[in-house]
């Protein structure tokens, strides 16, 4: 064997030497990807508060057969509400069937006068809104979620007559506890695994109006719309299957 094979044998070896070893160093810097975080989970119990506004009209009205001027006014009502909610939430894939009940208080009232042979004052008030829901949402991504929702609507409506004079309208109420429908859609977003921030639009109907008929053939009735309703709020999970 000649020097000139010998040089060119070592060559090669140095060349494969050379080349295992930076094979080696680059399977040494190789960074392996962290495994992607686990999609947000909407299942379990939640609970939480909320504010809004509410708005509509209420018709009050007197219509006489005997003595005396029938008289109507409409009055434009609405106001702040607030109140607590709580429901449960079960994921499939992409959606989301849920059931929520909620109650508010609520600052929604108004007061009129009809000024006749006696002053006649009456003030209509929406003392508290309760709902049950049930909604179903699709969730565009892991954090935020499209709904609609509809279900039961619970509300104290009252309205209070008061007179300068002695007759019987004095004192009267007509209303109380109410029931009727909503229905409605939202947005909800998830601030982090267990807080979510939510907007939604409400509207409730609770039916026709309530009248009362006093001795002297005189008839009060109050005829109040459906009640437009926004809210936004935020809820907290108290309870998710997985961490059981």
């Amino acid at each position: 064997m000649n020097v000139k094979t010998i040089c060119a044998a070592m060559a090669v070896y140095a060349i494969a030497i050379g080349g295992a070893d930076a094979a080696d160093i680059v399977a040494e810097e190789t960074i392996i990807a962290p495994a992607p975080a686990p999609a947000a989970s909407w299942d379990g119990v939640f609970i939480g508060l909320h504010t809004g506004y509410g708005w509509t009209d209420s018709t009050v009205s007197r219509t006489a057969t005997g003595p005396g001027p029938a008289f109507s006014f409409t009055q434009d009502m609405d106001g702040l509400l607030g109140g607590i909610q709580v429901g449960y939430n079960y994921q499939h894939n992409n959606l989301v069937f849920g059931a929520i009940a909620d109650i508010a208080l609520t600052g929604m009232s108004e007061t009129g006068v009809f000024a006749g042979a006696s002053t006649i004052t009456f003030k209509t008030e929406y003392n508290y809104i309760a709902t049950v829901r049930g909604r179903v949402g699709w969730l565009w991504n892991d954090v935020a979620l499209l709904y609609a929702h509809g279900g039961l609507a619970i509300t104290d409506l009252t309205t209070d007559f008061t007179s300068t004079g002695l007759g019987p309208v004095h004192g009267m109420t007509i209303g109380g506890m109410e029931t009727g429908w909503v229905a409605g859609a939202g947005v909800e977003t998830a601030l982090s695994d267990r807080v979510t921030f939510f907007a939604a639009y409400s509207y409730m109907d609770f039916g026709g109006s309530q009248s009362q008929a006093m001795p002297s053939g005189r008839v009060y009735t109050v005829d109040n719309d459906p009640i437009n309703a926004v809210k936004i709020g935020f809820n907290i999970s108290l309870w998710q299957p997985q961490n059981w």
